[in-house]
């Protein structure tokens, strides 16, 4: 028998050994599941979690092994686009006539991205008849365009010094202070911007810390065994709620306003942002202080948000999780809530964002996608007219071919605007017949002097008007902007006010108008330059025998006045016209000007 000294330790070295492997256990248990974990933790743990559910639906659109060779191997490229537009749909009037349906764009080139050449042709065809096309050139550093309708030569420009090169082409001082002597061409904005996995780490632990700042385990409760619905799946999840009043949750939203105006990981996405936005500056003549305007949003925000910091209202945030994944975050207010929704299954993610204000969806925003398809669909309610954008892009991969389709469609009430891309690839061992630049083909921007590239763009700049003004008698240009003003490219606006008028505001105005002049335009052009200038034709001034001015204003056209001009230009025979527009004080278009030019016998 052993001693009893002996089994006294043996007790206690079976009892230590034991109560450590319960420790271990309750650690364990602990770090990898949620036993003995308050509402609190678990609240702030699965919340977190909608982090890593965003940079799973960033990661599904990694490059694939065939977008990998595209990038390391010549390929040769096709690429077709069609807009269709379609009016009065659902109705008796449905109509699909308008000349933009006829119109396409294709384009054919060559790619090798190791030795840095890129070879384009891109024509645009009415039906099958070609009406312009351009080619597209760069190769290592020189980048290059050729109207071959116009010019028989490229006109390139050198990547580098490119301050003196706009100093020639007549670009103020002003305007190209903040340009950079090059510009990387092959910089992704998307990629600089994008938060690296320590960024993340960074942002989640210090942002979830703000939000759980001062609350106690009194905010926070657990519902356990509730099914709910996401993409038509019934799901079982255990919901965190934390609980908040009015003054609680302006408080957090204040907290972390006040983190991101001094966040040096938000500033430094703002300033790479702003460094791109300096070039389009230049060419757009508009001022934008990216850091200046959203800290002077926040600020303006903060301070309504004092303002209104009293009350009762009771807020709650969700987070509904199922086997340990975060399926759904929803803010519930009085009169609003707010709904994230994240399902992978099967190798595939639906996400969808949902906003109901005072019972009513007013934007619903959803995003179905897998390894060779991804559909969006934004529901916009919140409009007199609802408005729905959609968005499919299918690719199909084999081992040296890949085709991408690409549909775009936006409805809003009985219109549809519908844009169609194809473009597809096929990898080659060599580039067929690449182009080689030299002095018989080619002009370089960089190597004249101040009025030889001034020579050369006034000269592109009067063929480009000349060939516009051959486009827009073959083209019916006000059709096509019925499709433009409905998506928002082109704006249903009227004559600006002169106080107050932006540059940008004005250029946008005039563009509208300006582009309407031209020379030598027979009767069929002008009636449809005042079929597009009719709801804003006021008057009517006759200068002279050969000139009419007609005056744009605010209010809406004179309809008597424009069937008259219409009658008077569909009479007149042997007679061609020359338009002009002309400016009120403030540079804003006043009048269209036509000018008779009789034509010869």
């Amino acid at each position: 028998m052993m001693p009893r000294k002996k089994r006294i330790t043996l007790m206690i070295v079976i009892a230590v050994v034991i109560l450590l492997a319960i420790s271990i256990s309750i650690i364990l248990l602990y770090l990898n599941t949620d036993l003995f974990k308050s509402n609190q933790t678990l609240f702030t743990k699965y919340f977190a979690n909608n982090l890593e559910n965003l940079a799973s639906i960033e990661n599904s659109n990694n490059k694939t092994q065939y977008e990998e060779l595209l990038n390391t191997n010549p390929y040769a490229e096709n690429l077709e686009m069609k807009i269709n537009y379609t009016k009065n749909i659902g109705t008796t009037s449905e109509n699909t006539a308008n000349a933009i349906n006829t119109l396409k764009i294709v384009e054919e080139g060559q790619v090798d991205k190791t030795n840095q050449y890129d070879e384009k042709t891109i024509k645009l065809l009415n039906g099958e008849e070609q009406k312009m096309q351009i080619e597209y050139i760069k190769d290592n550093n020189t980048y290059g365009i050729r109207f071959s309708d116009l010019f028989n030569q490229y006109v390139l420009a050198e990547n580098n010094n490119l301050k003196d090169l706009l100093s020639k082409a007549g670009v103020s001082e002003e305007k190209i202070v903040n340009i950079p002597d090059s510009i990387d061409v092959n910089s992704n904005i998307l990629e600089e911007i994008k938060l690296t996995n320590e960024e993340k780490k960074i942002i989640k632990e210090e942002y979830i810390a703000l939000l759980v700042q001062d609350m106690t385990n009194s905010n926070f409760e657990k519902q356990k065994g509730q099914i709910i619905s996401i993409n038509e799946e019934n799901i079982v999840v255990n919901t965190y709620i934390m609980k908040l009043t009015k003054e609680q949750l302006n408080n957090i939203y204040i907290r972390i306003l006040e983190k991101i105006k001094e966040d040096e990981i938000f500033l430094n996405k703002i300033e790479k942002l702003q460094n791109k936005i300096n070039i389009i500056n230049t060419i757009s003549n508009e001022k934008i202080d990216l850091k200046e305007k959203i800290i002077s949003n926040i600020d303006t925000i903060i301070e309504k948000i004092n303002k209104n910091n009293i009350g009762n209202d009771e807020t709650k945030i969700l987070v509904y999780e199922s086997e340990g994944q975060t399926v759904r975050t929803t803010i519930q207010g009085v009169d609003y809530e707010i709904n994230f929704d994240y399902l992978p299954i099967d190798g595939k993610q639906f996400s969808e964002i949902k906003i109901v204000d005072r019972g009513v969806e007013t934007w619903k925003v959803n995003l179905n996608q897998n390894a060779n398809k991804v559909s969006l669909e934004v529901n916009n309610n919140n409009e007199e007219i609802p408005i729905k954008l959609t968005y499919e892009k299918t690719k199909n991969e084999e081992e040296k071919t890949g085709t991408i389709n690409s549909l775009i469609k936006y409805e809003k009430g009985t219109d549809k605007v519908e844009a169609n891309i194809i473009w597809k690839t096929n990898l080659i061992s060599n580039l067929e017949k690449p182009v080689n630049l030299n002095n018989e083909n080619s002009v370089k921007l960089n190597d004249l002097d101040e009025s030889q590239t001034q020579a050369i763009l006034n000269r592109i700049k009067e063929g480009l008007n000349a060939k516009m003004n051959t486009l827009k008698q073959e083209i019916n240009i006000a059709e096509i902007q019925e499709p433009l003003k409905v998506v928002g490219i082109l704006k249903e606006e009227n004559i600006l006010e002169g106080n107050g008028v932006s540059e940008t505001e004005k250029n946008r105005f005039n563009s509208g108008y300006e582009i309407l002049q031209g020379e030598n335009l027979n009767s069929e052009s002008v009636l449809s330059v005042i079929n597009t200038i009719q709801d804003n034709l006021i008057n009517m001034e006759v200068a002279s025998n050969e000139i009419l001015k007609l005056e744009i204003g605010k209010s809406n056209g004179n309809t008597e006045l424009v069937n008259t001009l219409k009658e008077f230009i569909e009479k007149q025979q042997n007679v061609n016209y020359n338009i002009k527009v002309e400016y009120d004080d403030v540079g804003l278009v006043k009048y269209i000007v036509l000018t008779m030019v009789e034509l010869e016998r």
